[in-house]
């Protein structure tokens, strides 16, 4: 990483400075994968389907919180998602994702508490 930013895609945004991206891995040892030295940068499995009992995890990851006076970030992510049908299996507005006291590097990348492990259920609808 050269330290400049990576280009902006639906699942990757960024605004004044702050980014969060979200990544559908089809890894399931994508933990292990996480936690390594800061030196070593990990490489997920990017998934954009899974077949009847597969396994997705959605990780979300975000870089430069803003940092409060008392030291503190408070970060709320929406996490939403839909069917096939357009219903909504997860539908959570606001929820704290990464709160607490930041005393590393705001620049680094963080994985954030909103994640989400997906198992493909026979019954489960077919489709996007």
């Amino acid at each position: 990483m050269d330290g400049n930013p990576l280009p902006e895609t639906e699942a990757r945004l960024s605004r004044d400075g702050f980014s969060a991206s979200l990544v559908v891995t089809s890894d399931r040892d994508w933990q292990a994968k996480w936690e390594t030295s800061p030196e070593t940068v990990p490489h997920f499995t990017e998934a954009n389907e899974v077949s009847k009992g597969g396994e997705l995890s959605i990780l979300t990851f975000l870089a430069n919180p803003l940092i409060g006076p008392s030291g503190m970030t408070d970060v709320a992510c929406d996490f939403i998602v839909t069917r096939p049908d357009g219903s909504k299996s997860i539908n959570e507005l606001d929820m704290p994702c990464f709160n607490f006291e930041l005393k590393t590097n705001p620049k680094n990348v963080y994985l954030t508490a909103a994640s989400l492990k997906h198992i493909a259920e026979p019954s489960d609808l077919r489709g996007t």
